[in-house]
């Protein structure tokens, strides 16, 4: 987590938006994680792999930070 939240900071964003979207990208990543592997069985290393799912989640949506 600490990692995805400096990369976000790196990237210009202030410091309660790399929270928000840190967070959030963290759980979308284990959320894409989850339908792989399933929730017992995911590791953090899982998660990380599945980060550029969730960028490709958000670039496709209407989210925004």
């Amino acid at each position: 987590m600490t990692g995805i939240l400096t990369s976000i900071l790196a990237q210009g964003y202030a410091a309660e938006k790399a929270a928000v979207f840190g967070v959030f990208l963290h759980g979308l990543a284990g959320d894409h994680a989850k339908k792989q592997y399933g929730a017992q069985s995911m590791t953090a290393t899982d998660i990380i792999s599945h980060l550029s799912d969730a960028y490709f989640t958000i670039s496709d949506s209407d989210i925004t930070f």
